[in-house]
């Protein structure tokens, strides 16, 4: 009955709708998100910039994405921990249960344990691996199609999977009963479906293949192939510096580091090794 007043509907309304609105997904923000992966000039003060009332929360989740990826393929270690915890508390006090608030929050714990796992926190790391799983394992059942929460998932799963291959304490801390195949099918799915994460599918595939499962060869197919679709895109260049680098493909991995930020310490030192490797 309540609802049926006009001027206590209009209350309630306006109530909710700012709650909503921090965690809109517009074309700005789609925009935002692409950028940040071909690193095109957006910096973290270029996204606090872009924010707005209606995508504050998108727009924590794009820095915490940022934050992860400079991690890992470029080196940036200064803060990082820091400042994903104080991204993964703001989304929380911005009331994540409406919108796409929950995904943004699923994410937020995974780029989190992500680098507290890489921090060798691993107890920390699979607590918060954990929440980002359960939160997208219920993101699934809503009427929204999540691409992203399905990558996630398949991802958390393989992880887990390896994780409890390696320890007893891994799987007794994660309590997560997973499939590695039907994690790596998931994850073949998010490549396939053409979606707007499908580029960031492909790369957590590559990278699992690298750095999770050990699978060396199907690493180097899979890079190349990224490779030949985003020849332009830096992370993609410097994620295959890494990956040759690693696997003593030399030739390889200094072809594309002439093409990467000569700035960048971590790259000129990968470029000084892979001279190394060839002598």
């Amino acid at each position: 009955m309540a609802l049926c007043h006009p001027f206590l509907f209009t209350i309630l309304l306006c109530l909710s709708v700012p709650a909503t609105a921090q965690f809109d997904f517009n074309q700005l923000v789609t925009d935002s998100y692409k950028q940040v992966f071909t690193n095109q000039g957006l910096s973290f003060d270029e996204l606090e910039e872009r924010s707005t009332a209606k995508t504050q929360g998108a727009f924590v989740y794009l820095s915490g994405l940022k934050h992860t990826i400079d991690y890992f393929v470029y080196g940036t270690y200064d803060g990082v921990l820091d400042n994903l915890k104080n991204n993964n508390k703001r989304i929380k006090q911005l009331n994540p249960d409406f919108g796409f608030g929950k995904f943004f929050l699923g994410e937020s714990y995974f780029h989190l344990g992500l680098i507290q796992m890489a921090q060798n926190n691993k107890l920390g790391g699979l607590i918060s691996l954990k929440k980002a799983y359960a939160i997208h394992l219920k993101n699934t059942g809503l009427p929204i199609d999540f691409y992203g929460g399905e990558k996630t998932r398949a991802v958390l799963e393989i992880i887990f999977n390896e994780a409890k291959n390696y320890s007893e304490f891994a799987g007794l801390v994660t309590g997560v009963k997973v499939n590695g195949r039907n994690g790596e099918k998931r994850l073949q799915n998010s490549v396939n479906k053409g979606s707007a994460y499908q580029f960031e599918a492909q790369l957590f595939q590559t990278i699992l293949h690298q750095f999770v499962t050990f699978e060396e060869k199907k690493a180097n197919k899979s890079i190349e192939k990224i490779l030949k679709q985003y020849p332009k895109s830096n992370l993609v260049l410097s994620l295959a510096a890494v990956i040759y680098s690693k696997n003593n493909h030399s030739e390889e991995a200094l072809t594309v580091l002439s093409r990467v930020d000569k700035a960048n310490p971590y790259f000129i030192y990968l470029q000084g090794l892979n001279h190394l490797q060839l002598l």
